[in-house]
């Protein structure tokens, strides 16, 4: 059970990030141990995965996870918790509304699907249909094949961009382009009154993209197993890339996040620069590593290193230039003002701090 206050909020995938059966071991039951002090700071979990609930489920037992998840959001999109007596039930409206949407979209694509479907059998890939007609996906017989059949689909979707698919491998399901792990675990966050700021997710291949862009996840990272995209992705969103193979690399960035990962950081596969981060429970802004923030220029209030600023202060690290005026109260109310495109930098990132205390 998610404890009494949630304070954070943790998301990891599951096959690829938590378990991977060509690794050894496959599943590293430490994590229960990080975990074990991170759910003392009020830290929830959370596992979002293609998989439906039962094979998730189905999985935990399979791998030898000793313990549920907190939530699980199932098939990218549908989130859940356990109810009363254990049992795995919706979590807030979210998926009455996704099931609603879904079968909308299903009969607003007809035609685009039906194309997509005679393209995917040209490559002898399987066409399936699951959940009332609603589960639509496709099995291709190898990477390059489903690669050639994206490439379809996105050719489709320049005319129905409604028309939204989730990848993993050779495996791809179609839905609602409003609906993928990203939304989820927005919605997850918001449920639970977690800001972005607050907001952890690790992920290892095409279907966590949308969760590792920075936006409902101020907090990225990745393990080391990671597809290069996907590892350029969470370095784009100031994110942490990890060496270790699945829960080895899970567990090495919650140490390298909470600040018990020295050790980590010097061997991981990013070169650490300055960052800004905010917490409410120390009350203070400071300049830490390993968050990505070199090129940007940052106007806060607060102390660095202790040390109270004052207007027009300017403090240089490795490059990085922050602009810092005024004695902020209350942290969390940090703004940074970035100079470049991405708007989601303009709220606070992922405050490490809070997982120190």
């Amino acid at each position: 059970m998610p404890p009494d206050e949630v304070k954070c909020l943790l998301c990891f995938d599951f096959d690829g990030t938590l378990v991977d059966p060509e690794s050894d071991p496959t599943f590293n039951a430490e994590f229960f141990d990080v975990m074990a002090e991170l759910r003392g700071l009020g830290a929830a979990w959370a596992i979002a995965t293609g998989r439906t609930l039962y094979s998730t489920l189905e999985g935990l037992t399979q791998h030898g996870l000793r313990e549920a998840p907190d939530f699980i959001i199932a098939r990218e999109q549908d989130i859940f918790y356990p109810g009363q007596f254990n049992r795995w039930q919706d979590f807030g409206g979210w998926n009455a509304q996704s099931r609603k949407d879904h079968q909308r979209f299903a009969k607003a694509h007809r035609k685009p699907l039906q194309r997509l479907r005679e393209v995917a059998e040209g490559f002898g890939a399987q066409w399936t249909v699951e959940g009332d007609g609603l589960d639509i996906g496709i099995i291709a017989r190898s990477t390059g094949d489903m690669d050639a059949i994206c490439e379809a689909v996105e050719a489709e979707r320049a005319a129905f961009p409604a028309l939204g698919y989730n990848r993993n491998t050779i495996y791809l399901r179609f839905n609602d382009a409003r609906y993928h792990k990203g939304a989820a675990v927005a919605e997850l966050a918001r449920l639970l009154g977690v800001a972005p700021a607050f907001t952890l997710a690790m992920g290892d291949n095409h279907n966590d993209l949308s969760m590792l862009d920075g936006r409902a996840a101020h907090g990225t990272a990745c393990p080391g197993n990671a597809l290069p995209e996907v590892k350029d992705a969470v370095r784009q969103s100031g994110g942490y890339v990890a060496r270790g193979i699945a829960s080895c690399g899970v567990i090495e960035a919650l140490r390298y996040f909470s600040g018990s990962g020295a050790e980590a950081a010097a061997s991981a596969d990013q070169t650490p620069v300055p960052r800004v981060t905010s917490t409410r429970r120390i009350g203070v802004a400071r300049i830490c590593n390993p968050w990505r923030v070199g090129g940007w220029r940052r106007r806060f209030g607060g102390s660095v290193f202790g040390r109270k600023v004052g207007e027009g202060d300017c403090c240089q690290e490795d490059g990085a230039n922050f602009e810092m005026g005024g004695s902020a109260q209350r942290s969390d109310r940090i703004s940074l003002r970035p100079f470049h495109r991405c708007e989601f930098l303009k709220s606070s990132r992922f405050p490490v701090a809070l997982l120190r205390t």
